[in-house]
Formats: C-alpha cells, sequence, structure tokens
C-alpha cells in the first residue's frame, strides 16, 4: 500500500513578496483588511484547491479511500507534523480542535479535592470550562501575568506561584504532593501564546520548572504551530502539548494535535468519543495511536491537509522568513497603531519577547467603562461594517485592548488602517457611555 498521499500541492502559482501583493494567495475580500488571522485563521488559495481535488478522489471510491488508504495517509501526515515539532510519530494523534485535546487529558486525570490545577489568568474560556466540568472539583489556583511583564519576571513570578501552592497543600495534608496520577498532585495548565491578552510566554522554561518541582505540566499551545519555530517538544518534554494546525499554519479548519509522551500515554484510558479499533492491513499501530484513528465518521481532508501545508510554507521561503516577517511586523504595527491612539502596546520590551505574530494594542476607552453585550457589538459593527477591518477588544486587568495579527499579506498600511479605525470607534463607544453615564453594563 502506497502511504504517500498521489495528490500534491500544485506548483503553478506565483511565490509574491510578503506583504501586500501576497494577498493574491487567499480568498479575502478586495475591501476588507485581514488583522485577525488569529482567531479562525484562514487557508490559501493552494491549500484549498489541493483539499477540493483530494475530497473529489475520496467521493469518488469511499471504500477505497477509507478503508484501503486512510490510516496510512494520516500516518505521512502526522510523521510529517512531527518532523515539525521534533517528536515520535507514536507519541501524537489527531483531533478535531484544542478543546477537544484538553478535554481528553483532563478526564484521564484521577482528581480528589485535595488536587490543585494553577492556571494563568489569560485563560481561555474553553479550557476555563474544560476546568470546570472535572468531577471531585480539585482545587484551583490562578497564576497572575499582569505587572511589569518580561519573561524573567513572569517566570521568577511563576516559580513563587508553585511554591504557594505547595505551602498551602503541605498546612492541609501531610502527604506531599506527587507526580503521579494519584493525590494530592498539581497539575499547572499554560498557555505557550495566550489569546487574550496574546502573550508569547516562556514556556519551555515553565515546563522546566514544573518538572524540577515534581508538578504535572499540561500546555495549551493552540497559537504554537505556525507562529513559533523550534518547538523541539522531545527536547523541552511536557507531561501534554497540543496545538491548532488551521489557525497559523493554513491547514483546513478541523485538524489539531494531541501530543502526549511514551510514559504518559497509560493514562489516557477514554477519548471524548471512543475510538474502533478497526483493523489495519500492516504493522498494527501502538494503542494509542489506534484508539485515536477512528472515532466516528468526520470529514478526512482536514488532517491530510497539513501535508499541503507543510509544503506550502517551504514554498513561501521556510518557517524561519515566515515569522520573522509576521513578528516584525507585529511589533511595529502595533507600537504604529498605539502612537496614532495616544496608547500604548502590553509588550513594552525593546524587542518584543513576549510578542510572537499577534500584538495588544491599548484602547482609549475610559476604564470605567466596563464589558458589555452593548459595548461589544457596537465595536464590532462598527469595524466590521464600516471600517471593513476588525481585531477583538477585550478588558483585561481595568483597561481596554485590542488584539491584532499580522501575516504574510499584511503590511504597515493596513496597521494605519487599523489605527483610523480604532480611532473613530472607540471615540463612538465614548460618546455612548458619556451620554449613558447612570446605565451600569454588566
Amino acid at each position: 500500500m502506497n502511504t504517500k498521499s498521489p495528490l500534491a500541492i500544485s506548483q503553478d502559482f506565483v511565490v509574491p513578496n510578503y506583504g501586500r501583493n501576497s494577498r493574491s494567495l487567499f480568498f479575502t475580500n478586495p475591501d476588507i483588511t485581514n488583522l485577525n488571522h488569529g482567531s479562525f485563521g484562514t487557508i490559501p488559495e493552494p491549500i484549498q484547491r489541493a483539499c477540493e481535488a483530494l475530497t473529489r478522489e475520496c467521493e469518488g471510491n469511499p471504500d477505497a479511500f477509507i478503508r484501503g488508504q486512510l490510516f496510512n495517509r494520516f500516518s505521512v501526515a502526522r510523521e510529517g507534523l512531527c518532523k515539525l515539532i521534533g517528536v515520535d510519530p507514536n507519541t501524537c494523534v489527531f483531533v478535531n480542535n484544542v478543546a477537544t485535546a484538553m478535554n481528553t487529558v483532563l478526564r484521564n486525570f484521577n482528581w480528589s479535592p485535595e488536587d490543585h490545577i494553577i492556571y494563568t489568568d489569560a485563560i481561555f474560556e474553553s479550557v476555563s470550562l474544560a476546568i470546570e466540568n472535572i468531577p471531585h472539583a480539585p482545587q484551583t489556583s490562578t497564576f497572575n501575568l499582569g505587572g511589569s511583564l518580561s519573561s524573567a519576571s513572569i517566570l521568577k513570578r511563576f516559580q513563587e506561584h508553585i511554591n504557594s501552592v505547595k505551602e498551602e497543600m503541605r498546612s492541609r495534608s501531610t502527604e506531599p504532593t506527587s507526580k503521579s496520577n494519584d493525590s494530592p498532585k498539581i497539575v499547572v495548565i499554560m498557555e505557550s501564546i495566550t489569546a487574550s491578552p496574546s502573550l508569547l510566554l516562556p514556556w519551555k522554561d515553565m515546563v522546566r520548572i514544573c518538572r524540577e518541582e515534581n508538578v504535572w505540566s499540561v500546555v495549551d499551545a493552540a497559537h504554537s504551530l505556525g507562529q513559533e519555530g523550534e518547538i523541539n517538544l522531545d527536547e523541552v518534554d511536557p507531561d501534554f502539548w497540543m496545538t491548532n494546525c488551521s489557525k497559523w499554519y493554513y491547514a483546513q479548519r478541523g485538524c489539531a494535535m494531541l501530543y502526549v509522551p511514551f510514559r504518559n500515554q497509560d493514562m489516557i484510558q477514554t477519548q471524548l468519543v471512543p475510538g474502533v479499533r478497526y483493523p489495519v492491513r500492516d504493522a498494527t499501530p501502538t494503542s494509542f495511536i489506534h484508539k485515536f484513528y477512528w472515532t466516528g465518521l468526520t470529514d478526512p481532508v482536514p488532517i491530510l491537509s497539513i501535508e499541503f501545508a507543510i509544503a506550502f510554507r517551504q514554498r513561501l521561503g521556510g518557517e524561519k522568513n515566515i515569522n520573522d516577517y509576521c513578528h516584525s511586523l507585529a511589533v511595529a504595527g502595533g507600537r504604529l497603531v498605539a502612537e496614532m491612539l495616544g496608547t500604548t502596546v502590553m509588550d513594552s520590551t525593546d524587542k518584543g519577547e513576549l510578542t510572537a505574530n499577534m500584538t495588544n494594542i491599548g484602547l482609549p476607552i475610559p476604564s470605567s467603562t466596563k464589558p458589555s453585550k452593548e459595548i461589544f457589538f457596537l465595536f464590532q459593527d462598527e469595524m466590521i461594517d464600516v471600517y471593513k477591518v476588525f481585531v477583538p477588544p477585550f478588558y483585561y486587568q481595568g483597561r481596554w485592548w485590542a488584539r491584532a495579527s499580522a501575516q504574510i499579506y499584511n503590511d504597515l498600511s493596513d496597521f494605519e488602517r487599523l489605527g483610523n479605525a480604532l480611532a473613530g470607534t472607540c471615540q463612538k463607544i465614548s460618546q455612548l457611555t458619556t451620554s449613558h453615564q447612570s446605565t451600569k453594563f454588566e
């Protein structure tokens, strides 16, 4: 059985310079400016064409494709992705999204009220909900990222926070914390790159601290693939790690990966949807790989599209060139918009050490204006319908911010357009709140 996909990404497109010329590779409407790649991603046209051809092949003979070829094709896609992140292919499985991966991991711990979960104050809502749904309610503790931000300060305070939680646990129990699935234990859920605000955390060193402190590390790396190069998971050695393949890496939506090192695979006894272990023609895969292969009838193309994404990004110049451009633009663009608005960016470090390809820009909205449905929909309608450029706003530690993403199809003129749009929208919000001083927003 040939494990190589007979279809490859077309080479009939011209590779333009990064910036406005690269918009020709995407489907973006000509009248809008996309500075919100971080929310949903967007698939390049050459990859979409390759996916459509793959769909036609599958629909032409579903039995031959799904029964005869799919497992081997998944294996090839997994091998390509594992090479990127530096791990053995038998430690990774595909899932639909990071929320599925996170729920899978958390539901396979043996929890008790003696346990502690540590998470950041920038935790994504779906992860927060996953924690809320854990049975036998472990204790929770929030690690605040705010304040004077730098990698060094985050690591110092992270170490102090773990020590504080350990001290609290010692005051309640004579049993020492354990790096096992028994209690009492500490599980740290950390982001590699937080969503709102978007901060590139020193997560590799945070994993090291967890290992030294005998604490579990679960890394939500939803935004890492396509923003971070040289991930080298085998060297970093987290206990669990998961990433989205569509947000930044250009794969079709509905493709994510869960990494579980060999030492922890026996812990994963159940999935959200139990997998059916159909016979495999060639060598029988490991139990861990096999149980995630077939969890029900879903479109296989998003997973297989990772091969197209790898080839496309190599054609564009490779990971370093792509991310060097996007990072530099995020730093420069964020500072430009902040200057236009008379505010600041959240990452004040000289080289933007906490910035990957997204930047947090302060908004000129009074801090007394609290979040409400009315404010968010006014912001959304003005930005999308009037100015044709959208970035998600958020309220963090008493201030209003907006998160802007930089992609290869953006340039500084896009950020200038964003600055003008934010100025007009924030002025309208401020006028609204001024005229409704007596209104209390939830």
